[in-house]
């Protein structure tokens, strides 16, 4: 893997949590890593149980980054339709980091 740019999606839902790795290579958006599990701790759209949500959203980044073999440090999501961009996230980067 070379040390084009990396972008993270997560998707917090009530019926599941979604992770999306994608590269960007001569522009364009490669997705190289995705993690699709089923939400927990959620209801309606709200949080009802915050250790059950953490782990849902854990798994389902484990999952992307085993695809991708790398590990994500830092992110931030939005709430609501109120987004946040993962902002410069690289495999050269101290903020991803290549699992050994």
């Amino acid at each position: 893997m070379n040390s084009n740019e990396i972008y993270v999606s997560l998707d917090i839902g009530t019926s599941s949590v979604k992770v999306i790795i994608g590269e960007m290579s001569n522009d364009s958006l490669n997705i190289i890593g995705v993690g699709n599990v089923k939400s927990h701790g959620l209801k309606k759209g709200s949080i009802v149980d915050i250790d059950a949500t953490v782990q849902s959203i854990r798994k389902a980044v484990e999952q992307a980054e085993r695809m991708v073999g790398i590990t994500i440090k830092k992110g931030c999501s939005g709430h609501k339709r109120k987004s946040c961009i993962f902002t410069g996230l690289s495999r050269s980067s101290s903020r991803v980091k290549r699992k050994s």
